[in-house]
């Protein structure tokens, strides 16, 4: 984290990142990066944490990007594998400081929540195309 802010890779939206941190962690998440920040715990753990954020913020924004989730398991796989290995630096380097094994927890929470999300989507979409189908059509 530099001079100029946080710095979510892969936001191409109007929201800046205290209003994605606050979305996909809540606000204690936020104050919890900004304590780090003006503490100047910051660097590598930093842009690991936050490319994680993006990738789980893109992945939810973009349907077309979920949807290649779900259809490619091997593509699947590599992304959560990369989650995992990412915060898994994260926590080598924490030192054991609970500010940012706060963050950490929240952020694994995070992709645990994503893990599920993805995994219980298709079964979501046939029991919606069953319920909506009668009224609505399969189409």
């Amino acid at each position: 984290m530099d001079e100029a802010g946080l710095e979510i890779p892969f936001n191409y939206t109007s929201a800046d990142d205290r209003l994605i941190v606050r979305h996909l962690l809540g606000a204690e998440a936020w104050e919890q990066l900004e304590r780090l920040r003006a503490r100047r715990v910051t660097g590598r753990s930093a842009r690991l944490l936050l490319r994680v954020l993006g990738d789980v913020f893109i992945h939810r924004r973009n349907a077309y990007l979920f949807q290649d989730l779900l259809d490619s398991p091997r593509r699947r796989a590599r992304l959560l594998r990369r989650l995992e290995r990412e915060l898994a630096v994260v926590q080598r380097g924490a030192g054991g400081d609970p500010l940012v094994e706060g963050v950490l927890a929240a952020v694994r929470g995070l992709c645990d929540g994503f893990r599920r999300e993805i995994a219980e989507t298709p079964a979501l979409r046939r029991r919606l195309v069953a319920a909506l189908a009668p009224v609505v059509g399969r189409g």
